[in-house]
């Protein structure tokens, strides 16, 4: 605990701010005026100055958005103490909030903005790109070159395991459906009945193409703070209450 700070909450870190870009098949803007877009939004929906703004944080998968420096540049951050950049998808912006949040708890930076952007659909797309490494040699000759079709194989092992079926999987598009068409900012918004849904082909098996996320040109941010700061910004802060990261060595 640092000394003369004995109350938690002082430790904790919180989501003060949320900015978007819209979400579209063919953006404009470039990456950088994307995630600068959306980090600008972040910093005015949490009400902070931007001269109290000093770390940033992103990712990016085989080089397919822009690094944080330069996004701080154009944001013109005044005294940037804090920068992150990682090479790394899936659940990579869980693990940059909890980066940011042990930023800030620790005192490396005031507030950081944690953004994503990309042009994932009119630009470099992810079931186009070739991953190097990781036994890249064996996959891509068997045709598992995208990867929903690794997600599959999984999906067939938990449905095997758990006696599920195809009517679970239905379940969870349609609801996911129903949310987007409640969502402005949802890109498909169409309704969606079960006999729609079964109807559609299969992407790779057991994955119906309702069952795919859609990749769309945008960018989104989050501003983290300390909670103490967020408290007294434009909203109710959400406490960032944990966060775990499980990273070792992998099976020969």
């Amino acid at each position: 605990l640092h000394p003369g700070r004995p109350e938690l909450s002082v430790y904790q870190a919180a989501i003060a701010g949320v900015g978007y870009t819209e979400f579209s098949a063919a953006a404009p803007q470039s990456i950088l005026e994307l995630a600068r877009d959306a980090c600008r939004a972040a910093i005015e929906d949490a009400g902070i100055e931007r001269a109290n703004v000093d770390g940033i944080a992103s990712f990016m998968v085989m080089h397919d958005s822009v690094p944080t420096q330069a996004v701080a540049t154009v944001l013109g951050l005044p005294q940037l103490r804090y920068s992150l950049d990682i090479d790394l998808g899936g659940q990579a912006p869980c693990h940059l909030v909890a980066q940011a949040a042990a930023a800030v708890t620790t005192g490396q930076a005031e507030a950081v903005l944690v953004f994503r952007a990309l042009k994932g659909r009119s630009g470099a797309r992810v079931g186009a790109m070739e991953f190097a490494g990781g036994g890249g040699q064996y996959r891509y000759p068997l045709g598992y070159s995208a990867y929903m079709m690794y997600v599959a194989m999984w999906a067939q092992r938990f449905l095997a395991e758990t006696g599920q079926d195809a009517e679970d999987l239905a379940a969870v598009a349609l609801t996911q459906r129903e949310y987007a068409i409640a969502n402005p900012r949802a890109f498909r918004r169409r309704p969606l009945t079960r006999e729609q849904y079964f109807e559609s082909p299969y992407v790779v098996e057991p994955f119906r193409g309702p069952d795919c996320t859609i990749e769309v040109d945008g960018a989104c941010a989050v501003l983290v703070t300390t909670l103490e700061r967020a408290r007294d910004l434009r909203h109710p802060p959400a406490v960032v209450a944990a966060g775990g990261y499980r990273a070792g060595p992998r099976p020969g």
